[in-house]
C-alpha cells in the first residue's frame, strides 16, 4: 500500500521541491516528480542552478518534446521530471505537483504531496486529494512546516 506524505505550509513549492528531490537523491531513492511541463521546466532550471556540491543528476521527460526520454530508457538518473506518471519506470517515490490525484499512484511506495502556505486553491485541492487517498485506504502522514521546518 502506498504511504502518502503530506507536507503543509510550504512557503514556496518549487524551492522546497528541489530540497526534497535532493534529499531523495542523496538517500539514493528513485523519485519521479509529476507536474505540468511549464513547472517541470522551471524546476529543471532550478536543479541545474543549484550549488555544485548540491548537484542532482536528473532527467527531464516531457511528452511533447522529441528529445525527451522516458525513465525506462534513462537508467543513469534516479530522478525523473515527468508529465505522465506511467513514464516513471521502476521508481520508489512520486512527488506530485499537480492539483489532482495522479493516475496510478498506487504503484509507488511513497507519494509526496506539497501544500502551499498562502494558496487557498492549493489547500482546497489538497483536501480533495487527502479524501481520495483516505477513501482508498492509504496510510497518510502529515508534516506541518510551521511547527517543524526541519523536514
Amino acid at each position: 500500500m502506498t504511504e502518502i506524505r503530506f507536507i503543509f505550509n510550504v512557503p514556496q513549492k518549487l524551492p522546497y521541491a528541489c530540497r526534497l528531490v535532493r534529499k531523495n537523491f542523496m538517500q539514493q531513492h528513485r523519485l519521479a516528480v509529476l507536474a505540468e511541463a511549464e513547472v517541470l521546466l522551471r524546476l529543471d532550471q532550478m536543479l541545474w542552478n543549484m550549488n555544485p556540491v548540491d548537484f542532482v543528476a536528473h532527467a527531464l521527460c516531457l511528452d511533447d518534446a522529441p528529445e525527451s526520454t522516458t525513465a525506462h530508457d534513462d537508467a543513469w538518473s534516479r530522478i525523473h521530471l515527468l508529465t505522465q506518471p506511467d513514464r516513471a519506470g521502476h521508481t520508489d517515490a512520486l512527488l506530485n505537483l499537480l492539483p489532482a490525484v495522479p493516475a496510478g499512484f498506487e504503484r509507488f511506495q511513497v507519494l509526496y504531496e506539497l501544500v502551499a502556505r498562502d494558496d487557498d486553491a492549493d489547500r482546497h485541492n489538497a483536501r480533495q486529494r487527502w479524501r481520495h487517498y483516505q477513501q482508498s485506504g492509504c496510510t497518510i502522514s502529515s508534516h506541518d512546516l510551521l511547527a517543524d521546518p526541519a523536514l
